[in-house]
């Protein structure tokens, strides 16, 4: 019985993380992977580019984004990490 609190034990230690103690809602790129950090702390996957190149047939890279004037929701503007087009793509 000794032996089976031990493995609960040390299973539950081993899914623990400790938090990246970011800020909820900031995000961050991580390669092609776009990340959003939630409520507790940690960065969660988002998006990957990659899969979104894939499946548009068009290039995106994880790219920073400050749109003051966008009206995409109902804030002031898109500020932060996404997957956008790449540039020499548009300009194409």
């Amino acid at each position: 019985m000794k032996y089976v609190s031990l493995a609960a034990l040390l299973l539950s230690a081993a899914s623990c993380r400790y938090p990246d103690n970011c800020v909820p809602g900031h995000t961050r790129c991580d390669g092609q992977v776009v990340q959003i950090c939630d409520s507790g702390g940690h960065y969660q996957q988002q998006m990957d580019c990659a899969a979104v190149s894939k499946r548009s047939g068009q290039p995106y890279s994880c790219q920073y984004v400050d749109d003051p004037d966008s009206e995409a929701n109902e804030w002031e503007g898109v500020q932060g990490f996404t997957c956008e087009i790449e540039k020499d793509a548009v300009a194409q």
